[in-house]
């Protein structure tokens, strides 16, 4: 038809090219996830550098830290970012740190520092090189008589500090009590303490 058209001296009708087919959208990789707040690599603190986690629970984490300024090594307890958002949850948690601070003793582990108004909620604490004596007892069932009445007294002395300070553990177990390569006893975890000196509403 395009001929006949010509020779009649008519203009010739061209036809639009097609379009271009779409292009397919660009597919781009999902950005890959840094670590996890409180996992070991993550540097949710400043001033410490994370080493590695040395326990993890519904409540939180606890990890071992290096301090960036004197190489001193450290324990951070982070509290899980659920429970952060829960105001009873994160008054247990700082109460713990609350009552830690309130007790010095050489049988009580110590406290560094507290976090409690962030969005990672922590506490700094005292690095004990140690065996829990429950993971003990299981090794070799029963302790001498002479250093199982140590720990025992160990473990009176921290608690009648504990109490004149008006602070009662309330979770008393081989669990939270921990034996240092170097002899020392430490009474660990005072989460559910009680303060007989307040009233807050926790339990």
């Amino acid at each position: 038809r395009a001929q006949e058209r010509v020779a009649q001296g008519l203009p010739v009708e061209v036809e639009a090219p097609p379009p271009p087919p779409p292009q397919a959208a660009e597919l781009k990789p999902p950005a890959a996830k840094g670590p996890a707040p409180g996992d070991p690599g993550d540097d949710p603190i400043r001033g410490y550098e994370l080493l590695e986690k040395l326990g993890a629970g519904a409540m939180g984490s606890v990890l071992k830290a290096r301090k960036h300024d004197n190489g001193e090594i450290v324990v951070i307890k982070f509290l899980a970012q659920e429970q952060a958002m829960n105001p009873t949850w994160r008054g247990r948690f700082l109460r713990e740190a609350q009552v830690l601070q309130r007790i010095e003793h050489p049988n009580i582990v110590g406290i560094f520092s507290v976090d409690g108004e962030s969005s990672q909620p922590h506490i700094v604490m005292e690095f004990v090189d140690g065996t829990p004596l429950d993971s003990l007892l299981e090794q070799q069932e029963l302790l001498p008589p002479l250093e199982a009445a140590r720990v025992a007294r160990d473990i009176s002395l921290a608690l009648a500090n504990a109490h004149g300070e008006g602070v009662i553990h309330r979770d008393i177990k081989p669990a939270n009590i921990l034996l240092a390569h170097t002899n020392e006893v430490k009474v660990l975890d005072f989460g559910l303490a009680k303060n007989l000196e307040a009233d807050d509403g926790l339990s």
